[in-house]
């Protein structure tokens, strides 16, 4: 298969950001960028700090779950920022930094994607893009927030562990292209320092719109499950503080948390 590779030196002098990616730590193996974050905020890491790899050899989403991160396919990247909000934002920033992928991949690649509630990219059903984003406060600095996203860019469906070859796929899976990855992630890092300046300064409201047209299964019959249940309705779109709108034969319903899965 072609090889993508980073070219470091370009991506610094390429990247038009104030704050993002100053510092910024490529390595070719790690666990996972969060972890390395997380590592380098503890620290004194700045606001901005970007940690972003080759390999992920733990990498990770929501609830535990194993995110496969082979080297020179796709990319695995994590963002340091230090909120003076509280820790119930996360959820909200992390829905952000899914509409910022999904806004980065259809400006570089013009593919088209759905944002499975709250944390996933889907292209018809399958997921192409995940968020994970972690919260510590530290004792002198406050809240510590690191954000992951992991893109599956070059993979071929074949290169998939057999378990996921029925639902994920890739951008050079759709687009039957290789995709210059140092690209997108330079317009990923791009993007997301604007959404976050203007979610510090104007809140959820101004994201709302667009999250709610590119939400994936509207009209559709789900399930979240959640530690003590399972709630079943029909999406019908996100409240205003992020969480997940339902309807079934009773009430509209409204969930915080859990794990969607579309109900066959």
């Amino acid at each position: 298969m072609e090889q993508d590779v980073y070219d470091i030196n370009q991506i610094r002098r390429e990247l038009n950001t104030m704050r993002f990616g100053h510092p910024m730590e490529f390595r070719e193996r790690v666990t996972s960028t969060n972890d390395r974050v997380m590592d380098m905020a503890l620290r004194g890491a700045p606001e901005g700090t970007i940690a972003f790899a080759e390999e992920q050899t733990s990498g990770r989403g929501r609830r535990g779950n194993v995110w496969y991160s082979p080297p020179r396919t796709g990319i695995w990247v994590s963002f340091l920022l230090r909120p003076r909000i509280s820790g119930r934002h996360l959820p909200l920033l992390t829905l952000c930094a899914a509409h910022v992928a999904a806004q980065a991949i259809e400006e570089t690649t013009g593919v088209s994607s759905c944002i499975k509630w709250p944390n996933d990219l889907l292209i018809e059903d399958r997921k192409v893009a995940g968020v994970l984003g972690e919260a510590k406060t530290m004792p002198r600095e406050g809240p510590c927030v690191v954000v992951g996203m992991g893109i599956n860019v070059n993979h071929e469906i074949e290169q998939f562990p057999p378990e996921l070859q029925k639902t994920a796929t890739s951008l050079r899976t759709v687009t039957g292209k290789i995709v210059v990855r140092q690209r997108l992630l330079c317009r990923l890092i791009e993007r997301f320092e604007q959404v976050y300046q203007q979610y510090l300064h104007e809140g959820f409201a101004p994201f709302l719109p667009s999250l709610s047209k590119h939400l994936a299964w509207c009209g559709r019959t789900v399930e979240v499950t959640d530690i003590t249940q399972t709630t079943t309705g029909v999406v019908v779109g996100l409240n205003d503080d992020g969480s997940l709108l339902l309807e079934n034969d009773s009430a509209r319903i409204s969930v915080s948390s859990g794990t969607l899965r579309l109900r066959l």
